[in-house]
């Protein structure tokens, strides 16, 4: 027997002297002779690489049993690169990490073994480590969790608004990196609306980005039924395999076309109520999300809720701010437009009223009478500008009555091509079966005009398109107050008239001056158009939204609120009956003052001019006129005994001292008999809102010519219809 097989032999006898604790031992334990020969191997190695017994290891050389167990292993190659630096080395090497392909752990000792300086051989020991490192997997994710969270805690605590969508994205870039998918999104969901859009997108290096192409998309076009339920049921929507998905729908094409392979979707929830989802795709390789890894999940997704809570909290806090500036600003913009208007048509009355009279004296010459036409004519279109400034005021002449918005508009249909450039294309789409409104026909019809011109001239020398939708639906209260003008309104149905074109567009600065009274970006224009859409709007208790990029066009939206669909009561109209009705009012009886001679009027104006001129027009029909210059000096004239039976009282409604309803309340006190008319600029419903009453009171709109003042005075029977 050789040395060298000596020495195997007496190791060997070693070996079986310990056989028992070499087989008890859970360490995988191999032992090779120098000769790279394996000489043992005990039951715990074979079953950490599925041999089925030691015997079968027993005189293989060891390089041709790590060929044999390498494909255990990810890369074979570094595995056989290592065993053969082992045994190049022979030095004891501890704790050397392997991993399996099936994700099981091992921790390898080399061990060489010396007699008197020569090496006998080395010992492979393997320890299954596999649990451990699961642990130490989970305190290392557990701790970059809570790392994670304290990061995004940090830093979206008392941030500014501003700043949150930046800090957004750097969230959504850790929380990617954390759990190691390709792309991490935030999806805004409007149940209400009906659209969804991409607010916030992180992708891994390689993947390409949609945030774009998905903004204000509709719900139904990119979502699942079974994904919508439960995410507004507050699960999670998890998506391993888009082959899972039925062929051909949208939701499948569109995840195809990003090449994206698995999904998970995360409700973002916000008092119970899904308000969108942070979303999870998988890219590069196929993709499966455990109970745990959803926990984290979850957790990270109600973070990034409360912050995007925080930030909508504090925008809209902006804005309600922003608006009621606006508001404010509106308003006190609103009373100087309406003092200048009500200032403005005292003025025109009298240059109106006088050209009037002038013309009734034979004596002038038609040249003469053509220059007073003029001044009428242009007096009138000065009274127009005013009624503007009024409407925007919301102290315009408004006539409500239950009406069909549809058939409004397909009445103005042919109207409104003559009004626009013959480069652009007007569609109108007006169902037939719409809740009425309650509304003023001709105000509305300004409103479209304004509208419908306005995205005319948006197109200036290009091809241009219009688009005027009618449609009705029931809005939230939260989607009123996010509409720029909304005057008090409560959640209910409405009727929204939509105009839409491809024109320039508004910048975003000019859209916060749109509706102020002469504040325009036309050469030409008076910038009242929008100033008296935003006043009428006002006035029909209705909104107003306003959608548009520069460059790209604008979207008008205005919201008017339905009232019954069956009118149940006659439409309201103007106290003042129409040019040619001459019926006088009921219950009227003509006194026997007004039957031996002529009637006798009290006037009551402030302004000089108006006061003259309407003395001499009721003096024209016949009547009798005393003038005082306030209230309070009518109140006194009906206080002397011999001047209580006045035939009619005109009143001035904006005067000194007293105006015209404290006078004729105190009037009333003396003689509740006396038939009494309001002259005013302002409309019926500002009129009225200063009484307590409305039985026998007539309006006088200023400015007023003698046709008007003849119809009152018929109205009274206090002059022929003739």
């Amino acid at each position: 027997m050789n040395i060298q097989k000596e020495d195997d032999f007496n190791h060997q006898r070693l070996l079986a002297r310990h056989q028992t604790v070499i087989e008890a031992l859970s360490e995988g334990l191999l032992y090779e002779s120098r000769q790279r020969k394996i000489l043992l191997a005990n039951p715990s190695f074979c079953r950490m690489f599925n041999i089925p017994s030691p015997e079968m290891l027993i005189g293989m050389d060891c390089r041709d049993a790590a060929q044999a167990a390498k494909q255990l292993f990810p890369d074979p190659e570094s595995f056989m690169e290592g065993i053969e630096k082992r045994l190049s080395e022979n030095r004891y090497v501890a704790q050397e990490e392997l991993e399996l392909k099936d994700g099981r752990v091992f921790e390898r000792d080399y061990v060489p073994v010396h007699v008197d300086g020569e090496e006998h051989g080395h010992y492979w020991i393997y320890r299954d480590i596999t649990a451990r490192k699961i642990q130490e997997r989970k305190l290392h994710e557990q701790n970059q969790l809570q790392r994670l969270l304290i990061f995004l805690a940090s830093e979206f605590i008392n941030l500014p608004c501003d700043q949150i969508d930046p800090m957004f994205n750097q969230a959504l870039a850790r929380i990617g990196e954390f759990t190691q998918v390709d792309r991490v999104y935030i999806f805004r969901l409007d149940f209400f609306a009906r659209i969804m859009h991409n607010t916030h997108e992180w992708c891994a290096e390689g993947i390409s980005s949609h945030l774009q192409e998905l903004q204000n998309v509709p719900i139904s076009h990119y979502t699942e039924p079974e994904q919508l339920e439960a995410l507004r049921n507050g699960h999670p929507f998890i998506l391993e395999n888009i082959e899972d998905l039925r062929e051909g729908t949208p939701l499948r094409l569109l995840l195809q076309g990003q090449g994206i392979k698995a999904m998970l979707n995360v409700p973002m929830l916000s008092q119970e109520e899904c308000i969108g989802f942070v979303g999870f795709d998988s890219v590069q390789q196929q993709r499966s999300w455990n109970e745990q890894e959803i926990s984290v999940l979850e957790i990270l997704a109600n973070l990034l809720t409360h912050v995007e809570m925080r930030r909508q909290s504090e925008l809209e806090s902006n804005r309600i701010h922003e608006q009621m500036q606006q508001v404010q600003r509106l308003e006190s913009l609103g009373v100087l437009a309406g003092g200048i208007a009500h200032d403005f048509n005292n003025i025109l009355m009298a240059i109106l009223g006088n050209a009037e009279l002038a013309k009734e004296d034979a004596a002038i010459s038609p040249e003469i009478t053509s220059r007073l036409d003029s001044i009428i004519n242009a007096s009138n279109n000065a009274a127009d500008l005013c009624r503007q400034m009024l409407a925007y005021a919301g102290k315009g002449s408004v006539s409500k009555q239950e009406l069909d918005i549809s058939k409004l508009i397909q009445h103005m249909r042919d109207f409104l091509n003559t009004l626009i450039s013959k480069k652009v294309s007007l569609t109108v789409d007006t169902p037939a079966s719409l809740p009425l409104i309650s509304g003023d026909p001709s105000q509305l019809r300004q409103v479209i005009m304004n509208l419908v011109i306005n995205a005319s001239e948006a197109a200036g020398e290009e091809k241009g398109k219009i688009s005027l939708v009618i449609s009705t639906g029931y809005f939230s209260s939260e989607y009123l107050q996010k509409m720029e003008l909304h005057f008090q309104l409560s959640a209910g149905e409405y009727v929204q008239i939509e105009v839409s074109d491809n024109g320039c567009g508004i910048d975003t600065e000019s859209r916060k001056r749109i509706f102020e009274p002469f504040y325009s970006t036309k050469f030409t224009g008076r910038g009242l158009g929008l100033a008296a859409v935003a006043g009428i709007v006002r006035e029909h208790l209705g909104a107003i939204h306003v959608y548009s990029e520069h460059g790209y066009g604008t979207t008008f939206k205005i919201l008017l609120p339905a009232c019954s669909p069956h009118p149940k009561t006659p439409a309201k109209t103007d106290k003042i009956p129409a040019k040619n009705d001459n019926t006088p009012a009921k219950n009227v009886k003509k006194t026997e003052c007004q039957e031996k001679a002529e009637p006798f009027i009290l006037l009551a104006e402030d302004d000089d001019a108006v006061r003259k001129l309407a003395k001499k027009m009721l003096e024209q029909f016949g009547c009798r006129v005393l003038t005082v210059d306030n209230g309070r000096e009518a109140v006194e004239c009906f206080r002397q005994p011999n001047k209580k039976e006045f035939n009619l009282l005109i009143l001035d409604l904006t005067m000194p001292e007293m105006n015209g309803s404290e006078a004729l309340k105190e009037i009333r006190k003396i003689n509740p008999r006396t038939r009494a008319v309001i002259s005013s600029g302002f409309n019926e419903k500002h009129i009225l809102d200063n009484f307590d009453f409305e039985e026998d009171i007539e309006i006088l709109p200023k400015p007023y010519s003698l046709e008007n003042m003849k119809r009152v005075l018929q109205k009274f029977g206090l002059t022929s219809p003739s």
